[in-house]
Formats: structure tokens, sequence, C-alpha cells
């Protein structure tokens, strides 16, 4: 078991904590320099509230931990994101509007969840991102993400894109 709660001082920017059977982060909002934190491939059974203490947090990867079935709006006080990575995180419903408020945004990683609906309008707002993943989102029975497809001329940065396994139409 890895404790933080002797976090308050400290200085640390940078932690990876992937793959270490973590089921808490109780605690780790003390670590009010912390810029980037991976905590993939743990055991976190809901989101880690904690996390919404880290008001400089650039990096965020929570990917393969059962935080669903949604994302807390609270989630988007966390402005200076550029990083997020929530795949495989029994996530489901639509993916949440608020997103495209991340103006920072260079990295969006959803993908494997259960999301279903329309990709939302308002991640058009994110013209600053280079890497989308909203692929596999078919899965546990879910019919995954439908509908046209957004005008993806905005988004001047894109250099990847992943939709497939999904039932959408339109141009890219």
């Amino acid at each position: 078991t890895i404790s933080f709660k002797d976090m308050g001082d400290s200085q640390l920017q940078y932690l990876n904590i992937d793959s270490t059977g973590l089921s808490s982060l109780e605690g780790i909002g003390a670590a009010s320099e912390l810029l980037l934190l991976h905590a993939t491939d743990n055991k976190l059974t809901s989101f880690p509230e904690e996390v919404l203490q880290l008001k400089k947090l650039e990096a965020l990867f929570l990917s393969s931990n059962d935080i669903g079935p949604e994302l807390p709006s609270e989630l988007q006080e966390l402005s200076d994101l550029l990083y997020l990575a929530c795949s495989d995180c029994e996530l489901s419903g639509k993916i949440p509007g608020w997103i495209g408020g991340f103006s920072k945004l260079k990295y969006l990683e959803l993908n494997h969840n259960g999301f279903t609906g329309e990709i939302p309008t308002a991640l058009l707002r994110l013209t600053n991102l280079e890497h989308l993943d909203l692929s596999e989102q078919q899965v546990n029975g879910a019919p995954g993400l439908t509908g046209l497809l957004p005008d993806f001329a905005g988004f001047g940065q894109l250099s990847e894109l992943y939709l497939h396994r999904n039932v959408l139409e339109g141009d890219i």
C-alpha cells in the first residue's frame, strides 16, 4: 500500500504510480505542485476526488481503472490540463460537453469505454488538440458513438484521430 498522507510540503511535480495495485489516492490532493499524475492500471473503483485539488495538473492518466460511469464535472476546473487519458474506465452515457472547455488540451483519450450518442460539438472548441481517441465504444453491448461526424476542419493541430468500433458517418 502506498500512502500519500505526508505530501503536504512536497515539491513533487511528476508521479507515475501505474500498475501498483492502488485502490485509493487518498491524500494526494496535498501534492499541490503536481503537474503529471500517471495512475493507470490500478484498482480504483470510482473517480479519485482528491485529484480535483491538484490545480496545477497538466497531465492526468487514469486509464484501466473502473472509475465510471461518468467523469465528475468538477474536473473542468483543472483548466491547465494538456493530457487527459481515461480509456478502459467503465465510462458510459454521453461524452460530456464540458470537456470542450479544456482550451489547452492536446491529448484526449477516451477509448474503450461505453459512450453512446453523438460526438458533442463542444469538442470543436479543442483547437489545440493533436491526439483524439474515441474508438472502441461498442463494448459490453453499448451501441457506441453514432450520428454525424463533427467538422474536423477546425482541428488544425490534429495529427492522430481514432474512431473505429463506432457507428459514425460523414466526412473527415
